[in-house]
Formats: C-alpha cells, structure tokens, sequence
C-alpha cells in the first residue's frame, strides 16, 4: 500500500516498488516536489517508520524519485510533504 500527503497536489504515477527484501513493515518519507511535480528530495522519516531492514529504506527511496504529482506553476520551488509505503514480507 502507499499513501501520500501533499496539499494541493494529486498524483499523476505512483510506481509500487519492487523487492526482494526480507524484512516487512511500514516506511515513512519526507519528500520535497517541485514545480513540475517530481520529487526532488526524500528522506526516511525513521520516528514514524516501523521498519528497520536498510534493503526497504533504499528501495522506498528509489521508488520515491520516479513517482510523479500534477504540475503546479504556482506551488512553491519545492513543496514538502510525506509519501508512506507499507511492505509485506517476501
């Protein structure tokens, strides 16, 4: 599953990510978009996150950079906001 929170936007891709690793649970990002609707930055939010398995945090990361929101000519430069995935156990 993956949710998002980013006012005002929509998303136009969101690619579910592909792993192979073991561990499970759920990974939060922070994530800056800019105007054109890719993300620009993302880091893991490790407070909120409940998984532990590095293998997860990359691939979330990955993931992250190719997912795309709506354009937005007059959003800021970069508008912050958090991206969630929850992964099973392979």
């Amino acid at each position: 599953r993956i949710y998002y929170d980013l006012q005002n936007r929509t998303h136009t891709y969101l690619p579910l990510p592909i792993y192979m690793c073991e561990g499970s649970g759920k990974v939060v990002l922070s994530i800056g978009v800019n105007q054109k609707g890719e993300v620009e930055d993302a880091t893991v939010v490790s407070n909120q996150s409940t998984a532990s398995d590095p293998c997860l945090f990359e691939t979330a990361l990955a993931t992250a950079k190719l997912s795309r929101f709506n354009a937005d000519i007059n959003a800021p430069r970069l508008e912050k906001g958090t991206l969630t995935y929850h992964f099973v156990a392979q």
